[in-house]
């Protein structure tokens, strides 16, 4: 696995919407020592970010997971719009670094969703995962790390 800086700098960022990549968790900034694999999606563009996992009915699998890419770091806001499973969402800065793991369970409307998920520190990436695959919270030391730059089938 190559570090999330790597990762972007050797072709990363230019991977259309919809790639798969594997995209691990490790304990240490160099990725040598992954906790959590996952066969994910990578999402970037608005309108693909916008759409997310809206209307699916299957539940995660524990090893799938939906990587949504921001351009630059910012404070980033999710909601469950037309979400019908329950996930977790991990928040990661432009060195990859966890910041914060949100539970997100199923609003009693999903047509009209009332909470919403926001970063609280700056973001530049948000893994979405099935529920309790992290635990939930701030203190928590993690790295994003991804495969290859080559899509993943």
């Amino acid at each position: 696995f190559l570090p999330w800086l790597t990762f972007m700098s050797q072709g990363g960022s230019g991977l259309p919407d919809y790639a798969r990549v594997r995209t691990a968790i490790a304990t240490d900034a160099a990725c040598r020592k992954t906790t959590q694999v996952f066969r994910t999606t990578i999402v970037s563009s608005n309108e693909s970010r916008s759409r997310g996992l809206s209307n699916r009915s299957t539940p995660l699998a524990a090893d799938e997971a939906m990587l949504f890419v921001f351009e630059n770091e910012q404070t980033v806001s999710f909601w469950m719009k037309d979400t019908l499973i329950p996930m977790q969402i991990a928040f990661f800065d432009s060195k990859g670094r966890l910041n914060e793991v949100l539970d997100m369970p199923v609003e009693p409307d999903p047509a009209n969703p009332i909470k919403r998920y926001v970063s609280k520190k700056l973001a530049i990436a948000a893994l979405e995962i099935a529920p309790k695959t992290l635990k939930a919270g701030r203190k928590q030391k993690g790295f994003l790390c991804a495969d290859t730059v080559a899509p993943q089938q």
